[in-house]
């Protein structure tokens, strides 16, 4: 992966983290909601002036007709299904996407209040955290720019964060949580940085988008999904504390039986 993939990668993960915790220090101002919600409202604003007024060059056409939507899916699949590497990295982003995105993302400011009995700045705090963890991870690898055994650190990484996610769901003090989300921050960037860097040395240069975009489907297609089970179970009385050890330890399982049965994303170089 070369530098400028490398920053968009880290500004793209470092976004989702800092947004909502600017929100939370916005929500603990004095403003208020009000605040909270006018200041996006003006950036946004902002950014579609900005977007405007770029200039963009339009792309010439090569006159060959492009496969539609669900062509580029189905050519996706067949690529996935041809390699072990690539079914497993497959098998573990959807699996990761279900058992932690919903947990701990929608989940986390409902622990903070109901588990840690905090407010919307203990929110911040937490977030930050993260968000720090994401941000040393992507320089440390962008420093060292590991290329051997990139298959063991995504494997490790992704053990890792499960088990700081479990960590953290049984935590109740706020620095101990803290402390626990920033090393769930450092495993996010140590999982996916190489994971693109492998796909994109693996994959043939015309057959790439189609497979970015299903592995993107995967992960953010499946968000909403991860949610509302997730929603669910709250609904029904399940503490959040007990949903995010749930999913934690569901996914250790399945992290464990992708070690087992499809080990070559372990032994990815």
């Amino acid at each position: 992966m070369n530098k400028s993939e490398l920053i968009i990668q880290t500004t793209q993960q470092s976004s989702m983290i800092l947004g909502p915790m600017i929100g939370g220090l916005l929500v603990a101002s004095s403003g208020g909601y009000l605040f909270s919600f006018g200041v996006p409202a003006v950036m946004l604003f902002i950014s579609a002036i900005l977007a405007f007024l770029l200039n963009t060059p339009a792309t010439e056409s090569t006159g060959q007709k492009k496969p539609g939507m669900w062509q580029s899916i189905k050519e996706g699949f067949d690529i996935v299904k041809q390699s072990s590497f690539l079914k497993a990295l497959f098998i573990s982003t959807v699996f990761l996407n279900v058992f932690v995105t919903g947990p701990l993302m929608m989940g986390l400011p409902i622990f903070v209040k109901s588990v840690l009995n905090g407010s919307a700045l203990d929110f911040s705090y937490v977030e930050g955290s993260m968000a720090v963890g994401m941000l040393l991870s992507s320089i440390i690898i962008g420093i060292f720019n590991t290329k051997k055994r990139r298959g063991l650190m995504v494997t490790l990484s992704l053990l890792s964060m499960n088990l700081f996610f479990l960590w953290f769901s049984q935590s109740t003090s706020l620095h101990v949580c803290m402390i626990a989300i920033f090393f769930i921050g450092i495993t996010f960037p140590a999982t996916n940085i190489p994971i693109i860097s492998a796909v994109q040395s693996a994959v043939d240069k015309k057959m790439l988008g189609r497979l970015m975009g299903l592995l993107t489907m995967a992960s953010m297609g499946l968000a909403p999904l991860s949610l509302a089970p997730t929603s669910m179970l709250i609904s029904y009385g399940l503490t959040i504390d007990k949903i995010m050890a749930g999913g934690a330890i569901s996914l250790i399982v399945v992290n464990l039986l992708i070690m087992w049965k499809l080990p070559a994303l372990r032994k990815m170089e």
